[in-house]
């Protein structure tokens, strides 16, 4: 192909399309979730095979699953999935649980470097230079991106807590994922997505724990994605997973790609008469009253967080995730919440 013939890239809002990391703390659904995100995208559970390093899935009625028994078994596996791609039913890889996943392949890793080396390693750290750590990082991201140009791959992992030291500002604590070293940066560097599932109780007495699913850095989880405009925190569920994929991939699509890429026609794209035109003008004009709000008030309230103690910043961090959806002043455009959020600096 020709550069001249070069076309936009247009993300589509496939499961099977990328690598997407689940994680969170124990018995919070996170085999469960990627069971039924198979189910409900595929509309059945055939395309979905789940590898299990751990056996998180034998409560998962009608799962199509198998137990890995070492890393030999898993590379044989993943040759079996490469080469007999074509008559295989499986559109997704589970992989259960990433942790499981190092376990193996350090193992695997410290007899190859042994035998290479003569010597008797017994953990990765005992291999000199730093080299097992590297050669486990290649071993685990080869693996991982070999079977991810054939199928979608949907890791899972533990959490853990960590405390962030910033230069400037008091430390807190954060959940990231359970991973270490060069392992953990190598499932960080491949994800498209990095969700956080969280256990949360409602407020007041005798209220219920609710679930909810992550998908940016809020400050107190680890959580992240390639597109920009995704929602930050969604009730946790099959079908609100794949929703708020689908939302960001359509806002990132916005303005890309040819008519043949959307069967729908836009209300942008037909004719434009006057009436529209002053229309337009008239929204552009409130849009842009609104924004200058927007920025004052997001200005006032950094102003008012410069005097807050730790304690209270942290109180203010916790409520602007459970009621606005977001820590962070830059992503809430809505002057209600705004102004909210400066009724509750001025109660503390």
């Amino acid at each position: 192909m020709s550069l001249k013939d070069l076309q936009p890239i247009v993300p589509k809002a496939h499961l099977e399309d990328y690598i997407t990391t689940i994680y969170g703390p124990p018995k919070v659904g996170k085999t469960t979730l990627a069971f039924n995100l198979g189910k409900e995208h595929f509309g059945s559970t055939q395309e979905t095979l789940i590898l299990g390093f751990e056996d998180g899935f034998k409560a998962l009625t009608g799962a199509m699953a198998v137990s890995i028994k070492d890393w030999s078994h898993f590379l044989e596996l993943s040759e079996e999935l490469i080469d007999e791609k074509e008559d295989m039913p499986y559109k997704l890889l589970v992989l259960d649980t990433a942790d499981g996943m190092s376990s193996m392949a350090s193992k695997y890793v410290v007899r190859r470097e042994s035998k290479a080396d003569q010597k008797r390693y017994r953990t990765i750290k005992d291999i000199p230079w730093g080299r097992g750590g590297e050669a486990l990082r290649v071993e685990i991201q080869e693996a991982i991106e070999r079977l991810a140009k054939f199928y979608g791959i949907l890791i899972i992992t533990h959490g853990k807590e960590k405390k962030i030291e910033p230069k400037v500002g008091a430390s807190y604590d954060t959940t990231t994922l359970s991973l270490d070293g060069k392992v953990l940066d190598v499932v960080k560097n491949i994800s498209d997505f990095i969700v956080y599932l969280s256990p949360e109780r409602e407020k007041g007495k005798n209220k219920e724990v609710k679930r909810f699913m992550y998908f940016r850095d809020e400050s107190m989880f680890e959580a992240g994605s390639r597109f920009d405009k995704i929602k930050a925190k969604v009730p946790y569920g099959a079908k609100n997973f794949l929703d708020t994929v689908k939302d960001a991939v359509e806002n990132a699509n916005k303005g890309i790609g040819s008519d043949n890429e959307t069967e729908e026609v836009e209300e942008s794209a037909l004719p434009t008469t006057a009436s529209d035109t002053q229309d337009q003008q008239d929204d552009s004009d409130a849009s842009e009253v609104e924004v200058k709000d927007v920025k004052t008030l997001r200005a006032e309230l950094q102003a008012s967080v410069k005097g807050l103690t730790a304690d209270q910043k942290k109180s203010l961090r916790s409520f602007m995730v459970e009621e606005i959806g977001s820590s962070k002043f830059a992503e809430i455009d809505q002057i209600s919440e705004l102004e909210s959020i400066q009724s509750f600096i001025d109660e503390l």
